[in-house]
C-alpha cells in the first residue's frame, strides 16, 4: 500500500487523537481507582487506651491465668 502524503497526515492525526485518548482513559479510570477507597477512622488510639485499662488496671477484666492463655 502506498501512502500519500495527505494521507500519512491523517494517519498520523488519528494516531495521536487515539493516543491522547488512551491517556485520558487511563487518568480516568487511576482516578476511579482512588475514589472507590474510603477512609474509616476507627480510633487506634482509643483502644490501645481500652486495652491498657482492660489488661494491666487495678482490677483487669480478665484473670491472669485466662490473659496468659489469650495473649
Amino acid at each position: 500500500m502506498i501512502l500519500y502524503d495527505s494521507d500519512s497526515d491523517d494517519d498520523l492525526e488519528f494516531i495521536a487523537i487515539v493516543a491522547m485518548e488512551a491517556e485520558r482513559l487511563e487518568a480516568e479510570s487511576l482516578m476511579r481507582c482512588r475514589q472507590r477507597r474510603t477512609v474509616i477512622r476507627c480510633g487506634h488510639f482509643a483502644g490501645q487506651q481500652r486495652l491498657f485499662i482492660d489488661n494491666f488496671a487495678n482490677k483487669p477484666v480478665f484473670p491472669p491465668n485466662v490473659f496468659r492463655r489469650r495473649f
